[in-house]
């Protein structure tokens, strides 16, 4: 994959307020914002419905609809290339082994600082 200047980031999490803060946290570091989504049905539908592909979704795990490990699965599948930031307020070592193992490139806690969401949207970006 070809490292974008500005990587295009989908963030999909159910937390109005939550999504809103990333965001601005997400151009503080000049990402640019693809899209957002409350839930992994209307992230998933959105995907499709798209010609471009974000370069990483960053996905909340517990969501009412669609929860993040069926949507991290589901974005695997059809688009393997797009990365994933899972994050959750939990922090549970079964949770975190469980979003990995359903198609997460990389999980954060959340309440971590900007900066460690940017190192971790470079991050899977530069995994080969």
């Amino acid at each position: 994959m070809n490292i974008p200047e500005t990587p295009a980031i989908v963030v999909v999490d159910d937390d109005a307020l939550y999504r809103k803060v990333l965001i601005l946290l997400l151009k503080k570091h000049r990402f640019q914002i693809f899209f957002e989504a409350e839930n992994g049905s209307d992230c998933l539908s959105r995907m499709a419905a798209i010609i471009a592909l974000p370069h990483v979704v960053i996905l909340d795990i517990e969501m009412p609809v669609m929860d993040g490990f069926e949507t991290a699965k589901k974005l695997k599948e059809k688009w393997p290339q797009v990365k994933i930031v899972a994050h959750s307020a939990i922090l549970d070592a079964r949770a975190r082994d469980k979003i990995m193992a359903a198609g997460a490139d990389h999980f954060l806690v959340k309440g971590y600082e900007s900066a460690r969401i940017a190192e971790a949207v470079w991050l899977v970006l530069n995994e080969v």
